[in-house]
């Protein structure tokens, strides 16, 4: 252990990051043990110190998730989330398995730089079980069904993400039984306590926002989306996806769910209704480079995928690239046009998450400071297979004038 944490090749900023680990694993010999069995593990986290200060925040938090480090790099491991939480203390048990497969998906991320897609498709499974774990410690999977919406419902949550959920219960469920279920789910997942949080929920996507029941039947939402859902409703309505609970509401919910955002599409003006609120969405911006929200960014891709979907009245599931090569099949985009758009949502989508993992924040533009820049232009070129990406910046300018332009023509 003396000889790698006294290495003379370690940056400063690495030698800082180093004795702030060391620091809080020598409080105490339980937190010191998984250095002392495997000083390799050590050697292993110096990427990760050197990198991320997503990382680095959880092993100075919580030292022993240094355990999920192999000595083999290339190897590593998440450890599975567990379908059962500890009886004892079921809510820490669920927040302590829920770090320790964070920070596994996180350090493979560094260690052995992969697609972002399939690391955000990762991430989702783990938050689809720990939603299913919260459930049945709120005494609810026999109550109610959870759908995901958001970046969770296309299987893209991230590092910082909220979950995006819609709570369905049968007609035949007590309706504040119900609600006292999805409000103690939310309570296990967002609660911030000693052991930390999982993540944030956000159910203001359902009908009527943040005034509207908590808890809803699908004939509700079926008249909600005939009577007063709005367009851009229907755009977040294509990202639908069952996760937990009653799957006797799963076909009940989702069928006359598709049915009517399909209507709104086909209903005239919606392409104008589209537009105007992409350029809302443009004038909220607050970033000066935004590679998401500004005129070109990933949002443009977003809107037309599922402007598409709606126009057409073919709806595919699962993640960006997933629903763009769906719409090529459907003979929607043609395929030099989607090709085009899959190179710029991995572009995106790989700079997005990579932010979020040197930084531990989803802020949509590179770095002002100087080492995180760096790290993030090193890690975006190892996904991406060419180098250290010097030119990142530039990358993103081009690649917004050519999705703008496709947007265009696509709304046209």
């Amino acid at each position: 252990l003396s000889a790698i944490a006294s290495r003379p090749d370690l940056a400063l900023h690495t030698r800082r990051n180093l004795h702030r680990f060391l620091s809080s694993a020598m409080t105490g010999a339980d937190r010191y043990a998984p250095l002392l069995e495997n000083p390799q593990r050590l050697e292993s986290a110096l990427a990760l110190l050197e990198k991320s200060e997503y990382l680095t925040d959880i092993l100075i938090r919580h030292p022993d998730v240094i355990r999920v480090l192999n000595e083999d790099e290339t190897e590593q491991e998440s450890p599975a989330l567990p379908e059962e939480a500890h009886p004892a203390d079921p809510m820490a048990s669920l927040r302590r398995g829920f770090r320790k497969y964070a920070f596994a998906i996180g350090a493979r991320d560094v260690l052995a730089p992969r697609s972002a897609l399939q690391s955000m498709r990762e991430s989702s499974r783990m938050a689809d079980v720990a939603i299913r774990l919260a459930l049945k410690m709120a005494g609810g999977e026999h109550l109610l069904a959870v759908f995901a919406l958001g970046r969770l419902g296309t299987c893209e949550f991230d590092i910082a993400s909220d979950a995006d959920l819609l709570f369905v219960r049968g007609a035949d469920s007590d309706e504040d039984q119900a609600r006292t279920a999805a409000e103690r789910l939310m309570h296990a997942l967002a609660a911030y306590t000693r052991e930390g949080s999982v993540f944030a929920v956000d159910a203001r996507l359902r009908p009527h926002g943040g005034e509207g029941e908590l808890v809803i039947t699908p004939q509700q939402l079926d008249r909600y989306l005939a009577e007063e859902a709005q367009p851009w409703e229907a755009l977040s309505y294509t990202k639908l996806r069952f996760v937990a609970g009653r799957e006797d509401l799963k076909p009940v919910t989702l069928a006359p769910v598709w049915r009517g955002i399909v209507e709104i599409g086909g209903q005239p003006g919606f392409a104008d209704d589209v537009r105007e609120m992409r350029t809302r969405l443009e004038k909220a911006n607050r970033f000066p480079h935004s590679f998401k929200l500004a005129r070109g960014g990933f949002y443009d891709i977003d809107f037309i995928a599922s402007y598409l979907m709606l126009r057409e009245a073919s709806l595919a599931s699962g993640n960006i690239l997933d629903r763009l090569q769906h719409l090529q099949q459907a003979g929607a985009l043609d395929p030099a046009t989607a090709g085009q758009l899959e190179q710029a949502a991995i572009l995106y989508r790989t700079a997005d998450h990579v932010i979020r993992l040197v930084t531990g924040r989803a802020r949509p533009e590179l770095p002002e400071a100087e080492h995180a820049r760096g790290a993030v232009e090193e890690l975006v070129g190892a996904v991406l297979g060419r180098g250290t990406d010097r030119e990142l910046q530039h990358a993103l300018l081009e690649t917004a004038v050519k999705v703008r332009t496709i947007f265009e023509r696509a709304l046209a």
